[in-house]
């Protein structure tokens, strides 16, 4: 669609940006806070400061109109359960619980990559088959002259006494 205007209609740069509606700066309200919604994979580190930005643009704010659309905004997690079991009271002490829980996501990732890293054990849980070797040490349990047991190791290759290893005592 073309608009007509008569000849010499804009002066100057500011005539032709009051001319055209879309070049006004549009306003954000609380509304604009109400589509905001944490992501599936977001941390709440994220979505809290994406929320933040969005509420620092909107003029007027009123706190406690921020807070309930921050709390509705939450995807169900341990902040969330927290935040109902026992609400915030002002975005300050929000911020300091959220904190925490922030903390929390963020020693949670760190270990999970440390344990990717340095994965020492398999990942499956079934364990390997293990060949008895004839040359491993073999454990006798016998009694000795005290009445206890006492653990004794015999090996094809140890000298032996009697069937008892070689000690400085009965040699």
């Amino acid at each position: 669609m073309v608009y007509q205007t008569p000849p010499y209609l804009i002066d100057s740069f500011k005539t032709l940006v009051n001319f055209f509606a879309t070049s006004r700066p549009h306003h954000l309200t609380s509304i604009a806070l109400v589509n905001i919604r944490q992501g599936k994979g977001e941390s709440l580190w994220a979505f809290l400061e994406r929320f933040n930005q969005v509420a620092l643009q909107i003029w007027n704010l009123n706190l406690e109109v921020a807070l309930h659309h921050k709390v509705m905004a939450l995807r169900p997690g341990p902040f969330a359960d927290s935040l109902c079991k026992k609400s915030a009271l002002n975005m300050s002490e929000m911020r300091v619980r959220a904190a925490k829980f922030i903390r929390l996501e963020e020693l949670r990732d760190f270990g999970g990559q440390m344990k990717a890293e340095h994965q020492i054990f398999p990942t499956s849980r079934t364990r390997p088959e293990q060949k008895k070797d004839p040359s491993f040490p073999r454990h006798q349990h016998n009694q000795g002259r005290s009445g206890y047991p006492s653990l004794r190791v015999t090996h094809p290759l140890m000298p032996t006494g009697g069937g008892y290893p070689l000690t400085k005592y009965n040699v």
